[in-house]
C-alpha cells in the first residue's frame, strides 16, 4: 500500500515538474495574454497550440491564476458565438430576441431552436450577428414548406433562458417576478 502511494506521489511529481517547466517558458506577457484570450473565448487546445505547449500545462497555468476553467463541451465547439448574450437583459435588441424567441422559439434539454418559413431567412441571420455566431442554418426542403432552421446547443444559453422563464416548447412564456434579469433601470415604455 505504501509503495502505490510512493509510486503514485513520484508520478504526480513529475507531472507538475514537466508542466512546470513549459509553462516557464513563457514569459510573464505571454502568459498574461493566455488568460486574456481564455477569458476572451480561445479553448485551452487552441492555446495549447498556438503557444507549443500542453492543453494541461495551460489549465494548470490557469488554474494557478484563479481562472475559472470551462466545462469541456466548450472547448469542442465549432462554431463560435456570444454564450452571455441572454445573461441579462439590458438592451432592446436582447429584449427583443427574447420576445422573438418566445414567440417562434423552443427549448429541449439540449438546445434553442427556432424554425422558420424560408422567407425569413435574412431576418434570422440578423439573429445570428446578434449572437456573434459563424453557427451556419440548416435549410429543409419538405412537399407542404421549406424551412430554416437555427439549432443552438450551448448549455449556458439555454440555463439563461430558463432562467427568464422560458417554455420547453413554443407557447406562451410564463413570466415571474422576483428574479429577472432584466434591466429595471429604464423608464422607457414603462406604464404610468
Amino acid at each position: 500500500m505504501i509503495k502505490a502511494e510512493l509510486i503514485r506521489q513520484i508520478y504526480l511529481n513529475s507531472i507538475n515538474s514537466i508542466l512546470s517547466i513549459m509553462v516557464n517558458r513563457l514569459s510573464k506577457e505571454q502568459i498574461q495574454e493566455v488568460v486574456e484570450k481564455y477569458q476572451n473565448g480561445k479553448s485551452s487546445p487552441q492555446l495549447a497550440k498556438e503557444y507549443e505547449i500542453t492543453a494541461s500545462s495551460i489549465c494548470g497555468l490557469l488554474k494557478r491564476r484563479n481562472v475559472k476553467i470551462r466545462e469541456q463541451t466548450y472547448n469542442k465547439r465549432k462554431y463560435e458565438i456570444d454564450e452571455n448574450f441572454f445573461e441579462k437583459i439590458d438592451t432592446e435588441e436582447k429584449g427583443y430576441w427574447l420576445g422573438f424567441l418566445w414567440a417562434d422559439g423552443y427549448l429541449n434539454k439540449v438546445s434553442l431552436n427556432l424554425t422558420l418559413s424560408i422567407k425569413d431567412k435574412e431576418h434570422l441571420k440578423k439573429f445570428l450577428i446578434s449572437l456573434k455566431t459563424n453557427r451556419p442554418l440548416q435549410e429543409y426542403n419538405y412537399s407542404y414548406a421549406d424551412i430554416v432552421r437555427l439549432y443552438v446547443p450551448i448549455k449556458k444559453i439555454i440555463e439563461d433562458l430558463r432562467f427568464l422563464d422560458f417554455l420547453n416548447s413554443k407557447g406562451f412564456p410564463k413570466i415571474s417576478s422576483g428574479h429577472s434579469p432584466v434591466d429595471s433601470g429604464s423608464t422607457k415604455n414603462k406604464p404610468g
